[in-house]
């Protein structure tokens, strides 16, 4: 059997005791820094599973949003189609009231031109009334002053008493022809004044006539001014309306647009949370594999104690062992 100098065995045991100090060291800093990575890693995952929640709050908060504007541009294309309805009806109600008002227009103009034609007849026939009346009214004078002078001459002459002598036949005559002609004045004075009356009464007529169709004329030129107003109107509001369909139309498809990438937004959110949910189960496993690795190492750490106070004791024996007189070479 081969002998080993117990300074060989001192040196071997304390060789072991560094290899246990230096295990010690290493697996201390080993857990030191698993724990300082497991820290980083865990505090790490619950911020991206923070920003996580976040954003698969924002998103769903914006995919809401966007239904809610989709249904507000449903209700304004509906609104918008209803309102162009209503304005292609309203063009063809003016435009009808547009032609009426014309048709009106020319209606009354010829009633004017009547009316003009009617008032120029009874101004002449009233010209013409008013000159017979003034002639029937002369010849009426005339008459009557021939009649009362034919009547005063017929007077003196059965009062005087040549006129006895030799008669006043002739002048009893000629009181009779001026009675005659005076009842002719009478008459065609009556006549003329039937006449004036009646002229004046047509005159009076056609004036107002005249008046009325005049101002039905001006009141239908601003019917027609008014309608043409509203189909310009009418028109513009139906461009309008048109362009409003456009617009919501292109609203609507960008807002479908917008339904579809919140959509996808809230699935990557969704697919984010339940990844770090998983990193974050991960890391509890790794925190329960890290204390199950310190409890191993602090047995292991107790266990190392105890050899190395093992370890003393053997190199302290050998020491003594070694001491000269001991051994023999």
């Amino acid at each position: 059997m081969t002998r080993i100098h117990p300074r060989i065995l001192i040196a071997a045991l304390e060789d072991l005791q560094e290899s246990y100090d230096r295990w010690l060291i290493v697996g201390r800093d080993t857990l030191v820094q698993a724990e300082a990575i497991q820290r980083a890693e865990t505090q790490e995952a619950h911020t991206i599973s923070r920003r996580a929640v976040i954003f698969l709050t924002q998103a769903q908060n914006d995919y809401d949003h966007v239904l809610r504007v989709k249904s507000d541009v449903e209700m304004w294309r509906t609104d918008c189609l209803e309102t162009g309805q209503q304005c292609n009806l309203l063009l063809t109600n003016a435009q009808e009231k547009q032609w009426t008002a014309r048709e009106t227009l020319q209606y009354w103009k010829k009633e004017l031109d009547d009316a003009g034609a009617w008032l120029d007849w009874a101004t002449e026939r009233m010209q013409r009334a008013e000159a017979e009346l003034k002639a029937a009214q002369r010849n009426y004078e005339n008459a009557r002053w021939d009649y009362n002078d034919a009547v005063d001459r017929y007077n003196r002459c059965i009062r005087s008493e040549e006129g006895r002598k030799r008669g006043c036949g002739s002048l009893l005559t000629a009181v009779k022809r001026a009675e005659d002609r005076l009842k002719m004045a009478e008459y065609r004075l009556r006549l003329a004044i039937d006449e004036f009356e009646s002229a004046q009464h047509e005159l009076s007529h056609a004036q107002a006539r005249f008046a009325c169709c005049t101002s039905s004329v001006e009141h239908a030129r601003q019917a027609v001014s008014i309608a043409n107003e509203a189909v310009e109107r009418a028109e513009q509001a139906l461009a309008e309306a048109e362009r409003s369909v456009e617009y919501v139309e292109a609203a609507f498809k960008f807002v479908v647009e917008a339904e579809g990438y919140t959509e996808r937004q809230v699935s990557h959110a969704e697919s984010m949370t339940m990844f770090t949910r998983k990193d974050i189960q991960s890391l509890e496993v790794a925190v329960n594999a890290y204390l199950r690795a310190d409890n191993f190492f602090e047995s292991a750490q107790r266990l190392i104690i105890l050899n190395r106070q093992e370890l003393s004791y053997r190199i302290s024996m050998l020491a003594e062992f070694n001491q000269p007189g001991l051994l023999q070479g």
